[in-house]
């Protein structure tokens, strides 16, 4: 029962909540190993939390920071407008990210605004960019430390409507300097989706005579077109640096001339009390299968296949990136994925909040471990401020000169 008349539950509900979400990880989550033994300690550190909280706000924030227990970046709780209000959900027209380990502005959407891309945050409002980034923290589950700094440098400028951030910012030169900027976009704002998109073409081939795709944009319906386009290049860039939309069932089968193979292994707890034994429902009842590539349609891809990679890959991104590794041998460039795979399942507690979490567990084809890991480079290349505020890509860069040394290196070993 959702219990959704609750806007704020009394205590025996709220207890409720605590209960039934960690049963149901306990019993029901699939990475439950790789929490570890800090599972065991959730009950008694939470349910004193549970019993201190003075309003919907409170509530709210507590479960929020009870899914972060879990550590897996599908853990996303909704229907918190009480906490959303408390956190904030206007930002000023720019973005903050992640860049040699600091808080970094990458997009501003207005020329006329005190700050630049590439300017580097020290404080929000008078605290320490390193305070606020500590608090965030607390309310984002995240497998992976890339993931979390990913959405927490995302929060950093979060706060009530049309308020005034002061900001104490420092240039690329090294002058520091102290902006205000105004919160004047909801992060409903659909175009903020828009801006998140590269520019460039789909689909195209490179001046280096490569062929490049942008697989969070590029549609199924485009695949035929896209293999056209680039049947005759040495090798083809996938840039898997984003959220696909369902073309590796497409695109792999036409990277491999094998036949019947294994993409990925999926498990998950098959656990039905009535007819399970106690020692049963200790964990020993799975639900497995291995998810195979589909038959291709189309002729094969035989040049070289590169994929960029980074933080922003998560779930049915990394998911391609291991159709692809299955069908050929695929060259990794870019930082570590997300770290998070697996159908996102959903339970509800009371108060109406809606909590989600990685369903299945998903392997490599050979075994190996992909939840809280990610998808590794094989060339790992970290995006600098000066190439940001060159408006250089520099892993598309780096991707071009390793073909470029590649093609060169076979041209000589075959004369």
């Amino acid at each position: 029962k959702p219990y959704a008349e609750m806007a704020f539950p009394n205590v025996e509900y709220r207890l409720l909540a605590l209960f039934r979400f960690w049963n149901v990880i306990n019993y029901f989550f699939p990475y439950k190993e790789l929490i570890g033994d800090s599972w065991q300690t959730v009950l008694p550190r939470y349910i004193p939390k549970f019993e201190a909280n003075k309003d919907a706000v409170d509530y709210q924030l507590t479960v929020r920071e009870l899914v972060t227990e879990m550590h897996d970046s599908h853990g996303v709780l909704r229907n918190t407008e009480a906490s959303n209000e408390k956190l904030g959900m206007f930002v000023p027209p720019v973005m903050a990210g992640p860049l040699e380990g600091k808080t970094v502005i990458t997009k501003v959407l207005d020329d006329k605004l005190p700050i630049k891309v590439g300017d580097i945050v020290l404080s929000i409002d008078g605290e320490a960019v390193e305070k606020k980034r500590e608090f965030h923290a607390r309310y984002v589950a995240a497998s992976t430390p890339q993931w979390l700094l990913k959405i927490v440098n995302a929060r950093l400028l979060l706060g009530p409507k049309d308020s005034v951030m002061k900001l104490k910012v420092q240039a690329p030169g090294g002058d520091i300097r102290d902006v205000e900027v105004a919160r004047s976009l909801s992060t409903m704002d659909p175009k903020w989706r828009t801006v998140l998109q590269r520019s460039s073409p789909v689909m195209q081939v490179l001046p280096s005579g490569y062929g490049y795709a942008d697989l969070a944009r590029l549609q199924v319906g485009e695949v035929d077109q896209m293999f056209e386009m680039i049947k005759n290049t040495p090798a083809v860039i996938f840039d898997m640096r984003g959220y696909p939309n369902g073309t590796a069932w497409s695109i792999a089968p036409r990277l491999t001339e094998k036949k019947n193979v294994i993409a990925a292994q999926f498990s998950r707890p098959f656990l039905e009390a009535t007819s399970l034994t106690n020692s049963e429902l200790a964990g020993s009842a799975n639900y497995s299968f291995a998810q195979r590539i589909p038959e291709r349609q189309g002729d094969v891809y035989k040049g070289k296949v590169v994929v960029l990679i980074n933080e922003d890959a998560i779930s049915q991104a990394k998911h391609t990136c291991m159709f692809f590794e299955a069908a050929t041998d695929v060259t990794f460039i870019g930082t570590p994925t997300a770290g998070a795979n697996g159908d996102v399942t959903q339970m509800v507690l009371p108060g109406n909040l809606t909590v989600s979490f990685s369903g299945h567990s998903v392997r490599h084809a050979d075994g190996r471990q992909l939840q809280r890991v990610g998808i590794q480079p094989t060339i790992r290349v970290e995006p600098t401020i000066r190439g940001l505020v060159d408006g250089r890509d520099e892993i598309l860069e780096a991707a071009v000169k390793f073909l470029q040394k590649g093609v060169t290196s076979s041209v000589r070993t075959s004369n």
